[in-house]
């Protein structure tokens, strides 16, 4: 074999191997986001489709959140295959706009969140509002540079960035900066508001109040999530910036990946968790004063009441609504049926003949 037939076959092993692994990085988070939904989906349609509660805006930013990402990558996997044209061209712009769906989802919420819990602090909300258009503004002009173009199998279908190397970095250095600082505000925020502010519970005929406890901040009020969001985006974001410091060379890392699906899987999960929280609020199994401070007025502040419906509590320890009621009639039904509590039953008999014997034991020691 001569050293041309050598280096051809080794490209043609390097495609087919860059193929196979760009399938594997499509498929490993598709299975993950649909497993998670499997997962979720009783809860789902509980809370999100069949709760009377419910607002439109609020399914549409779940769905969002939730599908979008899915969608992008199951529409990525008709690529792999070889395609007409046409087709290409009409499936590779409608990747990129579900690609800018998919991040408007969690980027909003993240928004929608933070300013519930800053109140009336409209510094701190504008702040949220333009980072968060950061990102979605880099999203929109990566997408609209990437032309769809097909190649010769085995690339087939495949994009091709039409913006200049530096106007890239920089479009990828603000959009870094601004997913980075929007999670590290909302990361922050929650911590100061949920950490310095009291708070108080009632179940039945128990309070209890002070501080919230770490696990309290961490599961109930949600910095969990956006500490598991901030996490993998600061990674992926100096794996960036490492990349545009040496130009030439290819990505660091594939964790950029796997932040989206990320994103998708923890922003369905926490606004479940809300909703679920927010049901037993109405239900009244948990009343907790310190949300009358976070979320807003709806009196006061009635055109932001659809920002305030995302500042209430992530998690809820008390247990579902549902089975304390049926939990109570179980008990009450025993109550009931038990001898003791059936009058002229056993356990009046019992207790007469126990009376009856005491007596007589009294009499014989007078």
């Amino acid at each position: 074999m001569s050293a041309l037939d050598s280096a051809l076959t080794e490209e043609i092993v390097s495609d087919y191997e860059s193929v196979r692994l760009t399938i594997d990085l499509l498929l490993a988070p598709m299975v993950w986001i649909l497993y998670d939904i499997l997962l979720t989906f009783d809860r789902e349609v509980r809370y999100v489709w069949q709760s009377p509660s419910r607002k439109w805006h609020q399914r549409c930013l779940y769905v969002l959140s939730r599908y979008m990402t899915l969608c992008s990558s199951i529409l990525t996997l008709g690529t792999v295959y070889p395609i007409s044209n046409e087709s290409c061209v009409a499936l590779g712009w409608l990747i990129n706009v579900v690609i800018v769906l998919a991040s408007i989802g969690p980027v909003v919420f993240t928004v929608m969140r933070a300013s519930a819990l800053a109140g009336r602090n409209k510094l701190f909300s504008g702040v949220m509002i333009v980072l968060g258009m950061g990102v979605v503004v880099y999203t929109v002009l990566l997408a609209a540079y990437l032309a769809p173009v097909n190649l010769p199998p085995p690339d087939n279908c495949a994009t091709t960035n039409n913006m200049s190397e530096t106007l890239n970095n920089t479009f990828s250095i603000i959009g870094v900066i601004c997913s980075v600082l929007g999670h590290l505000l909302a990361t922050i925020l929650t911590w100061r508001v949920t950490r310095n502010s009291g708070t108080s519970r009632q179940l039945g005929d128990t309070f209890s109040s002070g501080r919230a406890s770490l696990p309290q901040i961490l599961f109930e009020y949600g910095m969990l999530y956006f500490c598991a969001l901030l996490v993998p985006t600061v990674t992926d974001s100096v794996l960036k910036l490492l990349s545009i410091m040496q130009p030439g060379q290819a990505s660091l890392s594939y964790i950029g990946n796997f932040t989206a699906p990320i994103a998708s899987i923890l922003t369905g999960r926490f606004m479940l968790d809300i909703f679920e929280a927010n049901a037993q609020l109405e239900r009244g199994v948990m009343f907790n004063a310190r949300l009358s401070s976070v979320a807003f007025d709806s009196g006061n502040l009635s055109t932001l009441d659809f920002v305030a419906s995302y500042g209430g509590p992530a998690h809820s320890f008390f247990p579902d609504p549902d089975e304390d009621e049926v939990g109570a009639s179980t008990h009450h039904d025993e109550a009931l049926s038990s001898p003791e509590a059936t009058p002229g039953g056993d356990g009046d008999s019992r207790e007469a003949e126990t009376e009856g014997a005491r007596l007589q034991s009294a009499s014989v020691a007078a």
